[in-house]
């Protein structure tokens, strides 16, 4: 690149004058008549020397500001704009009426930006080049907005206009463009620079490069088309490609109603070595049809993926093959493909309605198997709809560790499903989540107000959570849902038709309301109608509830389960159903036996019909304990010492402790009308006192009769102490 305007540098220098005395020698018009500086300055009025060197201009502090007629470089011509000490950018803008064609080589004389304003337009050919240390802008927009919100306008001719820009320049872009611009050509920036194509309508077929710099494609229409490229890769980290607009269409710049990338197309940000990739935004307001290659990988050493968004508000068309990869080995995350129009369907072979936003599933699982997470999102607000088609299984079989993320405000419909033998987690946010399909995941997690799930949902050896207002598993297939530590939390439960629920380390259900509840072993399970439902937890379980509602069976033997670990919290216990002739009965739980051990709790139907009682019988209510310490003292086996169970069984409304609150519900027992009746009291002399043992324990006869157990000769120290201690309590003083 020239450091110095010399004739001898640029292509024309055999036009260069040889001045000497009052000899001066005048070059055609022709030559360089393409670039005419209009008067619009005054005395301060730009000068194109021969050869192609432009100088003159007004400075106003670090800016430098040029005015034009007409601005264009033919093929083979060198322009070079001067830069003077202390200049750090140049702005020049035309003021006649013609397209600025730019076929030969663009430069500055230093390291000062480039500005160029033409509001009818830039044609860059396949010949253009730029020779450039900083950076590029052309816009055919009508002015530019400095930092200080001043403007410099292309209609403005006024000099005095320059008076207050001695601010540095902004980024921001004044009013929108009016004419359009298209490139063929190879232009490339020095390390770190940025290029900013701004127009009506920008094409792009040429390569542009700008190694860890910024390439800004914007205007009402972008495209990239044939085999066009841009990179800003280099060595220690990706740089940025804003194509359309910016990051999920924030109006940090001006945002494409349509953008297009070809299929022959390349965007690359990626770190070639060590750093992190880059990021790739490619955005339109309205529609935006997507394909060819993104990519915005990891260093090949060490470094993270980076960020790539392929988003049409309205209607995406997405194929691209996208990847942001982190290839440095152990250490280093994947980065995240970002996909977030208003509506996404999910497709293998962009079979969506007529419209829609359709996204090619085979993309999806490219980039997770290249160990690139994946987030759809819906930019609407309240609504929102992600559709997966029932040919469009997402799988990954390969890579690094990826996140999947489905999240809107809307619905989200599975009918595929989502396979992977990797490293995946899944995560589903949504107002509801309906799931026709097995999802196996490293990790799962739903979030919704309504989640339906019509089949199986699997982790192996990670954990799935389950978070929404009403949540109902089995409700199209039996459900299997399983997982190294399963957490389900709603406000109303409700498990239907066979489906089973599997904690293999803990299990945890916390509702308001849960619904036709079964369980078996190791967990717990709800039934609805005929049906039984299972949940198994391997190790602990844990059970909280307001309120637990079993639909009334009329099959004598339908049953469920809890077993594991099991810590209860249900207050009250008692909920009410329905009865198959549509009067409210007491609760299924005052129809069963729970019984609660490290082992089992389980609760089973005890074949009485809804029609035996009347409003003014129930049946008795036992309790029944057995007191696991005096077990193990008596065989010497202190193993279950620390356990016990309890037994309830019949009817009734009161609480099984006096710490427990009544249910909402009126009592199962009915009031009792107490009338009083006059006696006389019996004075009764005085007995002689009762030494009194201690009971050791109780047993009962088949009658049912109760029977306390004692020591026929009673010691200091009380059999409760004695075993309190043997099973790990305290030993205290009387």
């Amino acid at each position: 690149m020239p450091q110095t305007p010399c004739c001898s540098r640029l292509a024309f220098h055999w036009l260069c004058p040889i001045l000497s005395g009052a000899i001066a020698v005048v070059l055609p018009v022709a030559a360089w008549g393409q670039i005419v500086p209009d008067t619009t300055l005054s005395g301060e009025s730009s000068v194109v020397l021969p050869g192609g060197s432009i100088e003159g201009g007004a400075v106003r502090g670090s800016n430098l500001f040029h005015s034009f007629e007409t601005f264009s470089i033919g093929a083979g011509q060198q322009v070079y704009f001067a830069n003077p000490a202390g200049i750090e950018n140049i702005l020049g803008r035309v003021t006649g009426n013609r397209l600025s064609q730019i076929d030969g080589t663009l430069g500055v004389v230093g390291s000062a930006n480039l500005f160029l304003l033409n509001p009818n337009g830039f044609a860059l050919g396949p010949n253009a080049q730029l020779d450039l240390r900083g950076s590029f802008t052309a816009s055919t927009a009508n002015s530019l907005t400095f930092a200080d919100g001043s403007f410099w306008r292309v209609s403005d001719l006024q000099p005095a206009s320059l008076l207050s820009l001695s601010v540095p320049l902004g980024v921001q872009v004044g009013d929108r463009p009016q004419g359009n611009l298209s490139n063929q050509g190879s232009l490339s920036l020095g390390p770190g620079q940025s290029l900013t194509f701004l127009g009506n309508s920008v094409t792009h077929t040429g390569a542009i490069a700008a190694s860890g710099g910024t390439i800004r494609l914007l205007g009402d229409r972008v495209s990239l088309l044939d085999q066009a490229s841009l990179d800003v890769s280099s060595p220690n980290g990706g740089g940025t490609v804003l194509v359309g607009g910016d990051y999920q269409g924030r109006a940090t710049v001006p945002v494409a109603q349509v953008t297009t990338v070809g299929p022959d197309t390349t965007i690359r940000a990626d770190a070639l070595s060590s750093g992190n990739g880059g990021e790739i935004i490619v955005w339109a307001a309205e529609t935006a049809n997507i394909h060819g290659i993104l990519t915005a990988r990891g260093g090949a050493i060490a470094g993270n993926g980076g960020l790539i968004e392929t988003s049409g508000r309205q209607t995406l068309n997405l194929t691209a093959t996208v990847e942001a990869g982190a290839p440095g080995g152990v250490g280093n995350v994947g980065g995240l493909w970002l996909i977030d129009p208003e509506n996404v369907f999910i497709t293998a072979s962009g079979g969506g309605p007529i419209g829609s936003s359709d996204v090619d599933v085979a993309e999806i699982n490219n980039a997770l198997n290249s160990g690139t997470s994946v987030t759809i999102t819906t930019d609407s607000v309240g609504t929102g709809l992600i559709f997966q088609a029932s040919d469009a299984a997402i799988l990954k079989t390969a890579g690094g560790a990826a996140t999947l993320t489905l999240a809107t405000d809307g619905s989200i419909f599975l009918e595929a499903g989502i396979i992977t033998s990797g490293a995946l987690t899944v995560v589903l946010q949504g107002n509801s989540i309906d799931v026709l399909n097995s999802i196996s995941s490293a990790n799962i997690q739903m979030q919704a107000n309504f989640i339906n799930i019509g089949s199986s949902l699997s982790s192996s050896g990670g954990n799935v959570s389950l978070q929404g207002g009403d949540i109902s598993i089995g409700t199209g297939d039996p459900g299997l849902v399983s997982a190294s530590a399963l957490t389900v939390n709603a406000n109303r439960l409700s498990i239907f038709n066979d489906s089973f629920l599997f904690g293999i380390d803990s299990l945890s259900i916390t509702a308001d309301v849960i619904q036709s509840v079964d369980a078996t072993p190791g967990s717990s399970a709800f039934t609805s109608d005929n049906i039984n439902a299972d949940i198994i937890a391997g190790g602990t379980f844990s059970l909280t509830a307001n309120e637990i509602r079993n639909f009334l069976t009329e099959q004598p033997g339908d049953f469920s389960t809890l077993r594991g670990n099991i810590s209860n919290d249900i207050s009250p216990f008692i909920g009410s159903s329905e009865s198959p002739s549509g009067s409210e009965a007491p609760s299924s739980i005052a129809r069963s036996i729970l019984s609660s051990s490290s082992e089992l709790i389980e609760f089973e139907d005890d074949e009485f019909e809804d029609d035996e009682f009347e409003d003014d019988e129930f049946e008795d209510e036992f309790v029944s304990f057995s007191d696991r310490r005096s077990e193990a003292l008596a065989s010497f086996n202190l193993t279950d010492c620390r356990q016990s169970n309890f037994t309830l069984s019949g009817r009734g409304g009161l609480p099984t402790s006096p710490d427990d609150l009544l249910s909402n519900s009126a009592p199962a027992i009915p009031w009792v009308n107490y009338s009083a009746e006059s006696g006389t009291a019996e004075v009764l002399p005085p007995t002689a006192a009762v030494n009194l043992t201690e009971a050791r324990g109780w047993t009962t006869d088949a009658a049912g009769n109760v029977f306390f157990e004692a020591d026929a000769a009673a010691t200091a120290t009380p059999a409760f102490a004695f075993a309190s201690g043997l099973c790990g309590g305290q030993n205290r003083p009387n």
